[in-house]
């Protein structure tokens, strides 16, 4: 099973990657850079943080649904 909250968390961080990119042109002084870096590693992070969240849910959800197949089985 593909995990859906790594699929979620990759599309973001490819967005941003995309964003940073695109915005490489502008940063061309030290300082505005720094702060774009530090910005774009939080939505990283907070992309892979949806990520696990996402598949943590999945599971739960997998695991009550098996739990209820099995018993409807008895």
């Amino acid at each position: 099973m593909i995990k859906k909250g790594a699929i979620v968390g990759s599309v973001i961080s490819a967005a941003v990657g995309a964003a940073a990119g695109a915005a490489g042109v502008a940063l061309a002084d030290k300082q505005s850079r720094k702060k774009f870096v530090k910005v774009v590693a939080n939505i990283t992070k907070r992309a892979q943080d949806i990520g696990s969240y996402t598949n943590k849910r999945t599971e739960k959800t997998v695991k009550r649904a098996r739990k209820t197949l099995n018993a409807a089985r008895k």
